[in-house]
């Protein structure tokens, strides 16, 4: 066989700062300051957002996600700029000159971070890189607990809205059956307005836009203006034996059908025991349309506030006086006459104390075991007193009329919106914690900045390089890279010498020939493809059998062999065959 070694021309050796620039390694090292920025942004944004709100209602993720994202392509870019930064490094210091050793460590350390933490007196830039970029993947652990998620409370404006009919003139609450002119009976609405009265069933209007959390504010809707009156009236005494004595009264009457719109709430009560003064409450109630106070729930149930009975804040926006109405016989509605029947049959009370000895409390209706407000010590004596039941009767009669107006609107009754409207909203925000930021934060920069060295002298260095194996061997001058351009990067290099072939095993013999290039080669006896050429006498080699020869023989040589076997008809190819020992 016939092996030939071409030759190739010489690459120019061009330094230059920005012509050899590691656009791609410097870019990586900018991407990871970015990204370390970025994380600062996400804390410093997101502290004190609702959830699902940030960066915006209409695209949300967790920030704890979005660190996740920019810990790690930090990393990936730190890694990116060690592995350009470690090749640079190693071509500098080759350029500068140094042992083997030298050349040794600053690829060992680049691959493998015990030798770098063993490195000891031999401590180079390449090394602490190399550790930085193993310590850095702790950011994402201590970026994780940078954000987290709490509860918290705020009060803050809110607009809201609920469907109230505004007019509950137009539905009966009542009948008038008899001559007497008073109504004796509820309509079927107004009946099942009550049972959910009495149920304590939630107030849901058939719609509540607006409120998250807990809302307040008042809304205007149908109602009463309430104008009420407080008396002394004469004590009520001790009673003589078997005596008796009035102690206390509620009264709801409906002002009839030709004062169709009022309602008068009467009572007496002894705040201060019978030998005291007693009080007497009398509130003149007129139909019509006022602020009615209310607290709405994320579900839209409604809750009405009570005010005081003499508040001097006025609610009432006006009020109302309606039609006579017929009442006589036969059955004929009345709007409100079934409310305050309601709240005569609830609250309607007579209290009188019999003395039998002790004084025995009598009497009918819930003000004589519901309102007493003294203690079980002083039973049976004058020194039992009743608060007044005044505030509940009134909130009573203006509660029914406003669940009477939710029960009569639909979809679609226009919404009445809320004025003065807050909300107290419960929720969970996110919140940032800066200690752990900087803890991330101090890793990531101190790995950036421990990458920024092994660029320093790119400018220096006249083309592409690598670490590939080839261009290093090449740069050595090893024999099976002869012809190959020195300068060259290492695709063009691959594209010159590439397709020889190279395998790491025992030499068997040495020989040398007498025909062409009438040099010596060394060859392996099992190699496939190759033959001894014409003129070719194998001649033992010292300490190595002429025989065939064991890998584990002694004297075998172990090195990397490259060939390519060319044609008889095609001396002119690449060829070559080298022995490296």
């Amino acid at each position: 066989m016939h092996y030939e070694v071409p030759s190739f021309g010489r690459s120019p050796w061009r330094p230059g700062f920005w012509s050899r620039a590691p656009v791609f390694g410097l870019l990586a090292l900018v991407g990871a300051v970015i990204c370390s920025v970025g994380t600062a942004v996400v804390l410093a944004t997101s502290n004190g957002r609702e959830q699902q709100t940030w960066p915006s209602p209409d695209v949300w993720v967790q920030p704890s996600v979005a660190l996740s994202v920019l810990t790690a392509a930090t990393n990936a870019l730190l890694i990116m700029a060690f592995q350009e930064g470690v090749t640079i490094s190693w071509w500098i210091k080759m350029l500068q000159g140094g042992n083997l050793n030298d050349c040794h460590r600053y690829w060992f350390y680049a691959n493998n971070v015990w030798a770098a933490v063993t490195s000891g007196r031999h401590f180079n830039k390449v090394a602490l890189a190399c550790m930085m970029v193993a310590i850095v993947v702790v950011d994402g652990p201590i970026m994780q607990r940078a954000s987290t998620v709490k509860s918290v409370t705020a009060d803050a404006p809110r607009n809201f809205s609920l469907a109230i009919a505004q007019d509950v003139m137009e539905y009966p609450s009542g009948w008038y059956t008899g001559r007497a002119k008073s109504v004796d009976t509820l309509s079927g609405n107004f009946t099942r307005v009550l049972t959910a009265y009495n149920n304590r069933d939630s107030i849901h209007p058939p719609l509540a836009e607006g409120c998250r959390g807990t809302c307040k504010g008042s809304v205007i809707a149908p109602g009463w203006d309430v104008d009420c009156k407080y008396e002394t009236k004469p004590k009520a005494g001790h009673p003589d034996v078997a005596k008796d004595v009035d102690a206390g009264s509620i009264s709801v009457v409906f002002n009839g059908p030709y004062q169709t719109g009022g309602i008068t709430v009467s009572a007496l009560f002894a705040p201060q025991g019978l030998m005291k003064e007693m009080v007497s409450a009398t509130c003149q109630m007129q139909i019509g349309i006022v602020r009615h106070h209310v607290e709405v729930t994320s579900d839209g149930a409604v809750t009405l506030e009570r005010k005081p009975l003499t508040s001097p804040v006025n609610d009432t926006i006006r009020t109302d006086w309606p039609w006579i109405e017929t009442a006589g016989l036969g059955s004929f509605p009345s709007a409100l006459g079934g409310i305050a029947l309601a709240a005569s049959q609830m609250y309607g009370s007579d209290i009188t104390l019999y003395n039998g000895g002790t004084l025995q409390i009598q009497g009918e209706g819930v003000m004589s075991y519901a309102y007493r407000n003294s203690s079980d010590d002083v039973l049976g004596t004058e020194n039992m007193t009743w608060a007044d039941p005044t505030p509940d009767v009134v909130a009573a009669i203006q509660e029914l009329t406003f669940r009477s107006a939710v029960y009569y609107a639909n979809e679609t009754t226009p919404l009445a919106a809320a004025e003065d409207g807050h909300e107290v909203l419960t929720t969970a925000v996110y919140e940032s914690h800066y200690e752990f930021l900087l803890g991330g934060l101090a890793v990531m920069l101190l790995a950036t900045l421990a990458m920024m060295p092994l660029f320093h002298g790119w400018w220096n260095l006249g083309r592409e390089v690598s670490l590939s194996p080839v261009e290093i061997a090449m740069a050595f001058k090893a024999p099976h890279t002869d012809g190959g351009d020195a300068n060259a990067d290492v695709s063009t290099l691959l594209k010159q010498i590439g397709k020889r072939r190279a395998q790491y095993g025992v030499i068997a013999t040495e020989f040398q020939g007498g025909g062409v290039g009438g040099g010596g080669s060394t060859r392996d006896l099992n190699s496939p493809g190759f033959d001894f050429g014409p003129g070719i006498t194998p001649i033992p080699s010292p300490g190595i059998s002429p025989g065939p020869i064991s890998p584990t023989s002694p004297g075998a040589k172990w090195c990397i062999f490259t060939g390519t076997e060319v044609p008889a008809g095609d001396r002119g190819s690449e060829a070559s065959q080298t022995a490296v020992p």
